[in-house]
């Protein structure tokens, strides 16, 4: 006979393979979460974007970073803070896209942002506007279109 807590653990292993990355397309909604705290050593990011927050520019730098480091869920928190403290930063929408893009439950708020940025590329400099003419590209499935756009 198995202990009791080998039977609960078993038992939970099947929920926990269902709700890990497949999560369920309809509904799913990421569960509201404070700022993350500014970090120091995760990387030497220069890039800068379009802002008059430099509060938005740490956390687009921090969110960045991130990215390379491959923590797209905390990428996510520090894109959405530099969004929230400058929602005319169009760089910020780019980068709540870029670390949502493979979540397919995530993908109302993608379209929502690739919406947003896109209203903002005219605000944004030359050098953003690559970027953010990549991902739409990118997202219309225009392979070719992208490769330029990151080429430029």
């Amino acid at each position: 006979m198995r202990p009791i807590w080998q039977a609960l653990l078993l038992a939970a292993i099947p929920l926990a393979a269902a709700t890990h990355k497949g999560h369920p397309e309809a509904g799913y909604k990421m569960t509201p979460m404070p700022a993350p705290p500014l970090r120091t050593g995760l990387g030497s990011t220069t890039l800068s974007m379009t802002t008059k927050s430099q509060q938005a520019q740490r956390y687009f730098v921090q969110g960045v970073e991130l990215l390379h480091c491959f923590w797209d869920f905390e990428a996510y928190r520090s894109f959405k803070e530099a969004a929230r403290l400058d929602p005319d930063a169009a760089m910020a929408w780019w980068g709540i896209v870029q670390s949502i893009s493979e979540y397919d439950a995530m993908s109302e708020e993608k379209k929502a942002a690739l919406e947003k940025a896109k209203t903002l590329v005219p605000k944004a400099s030359a050098h953003e506007q690559y970027y953010l003419r990549a991902q739409q590209k990118e997202n219309d499935d225009d392979h070719d279109g992208y490769v330029h756009e990151m080429e430029m």
